[in-house]
């Protein structure tokens, strides 16, 4: 019960802010940090995580599933 499974494509991780991506260890950071959440607030917060990141512009497509066990 509460274990969070989070699938993204390479848009969510190589996110760039002038040259640093966003990445794995950010990723799983906010992934703890709402692990609380539902599974749709989650991939909100990864969403907006990664847009602030990239400072609004992607280079990529982000595709995001969230799965939370009850």
């Amino acid at each position: 019960s509460g274990d969070v499974l989070v699938f993204y494509t390479d848009g969510v991780i190589e996110a760039r802010k002038r040259k640093v991506m966003f990445g794995t260890d950010r990723l799983s950071r906010v992934i703890a940090d709402n692990a609380h959440r539902l599974a749709q607030d989650i991939a909100g917060e990864i969403y907006a995580s990664v847009s602030d990141w990239g400072e609004g512009s992607r280079l990529d497509d982000i595709a995001l599933l969230v799965l939370k066990a009850q």
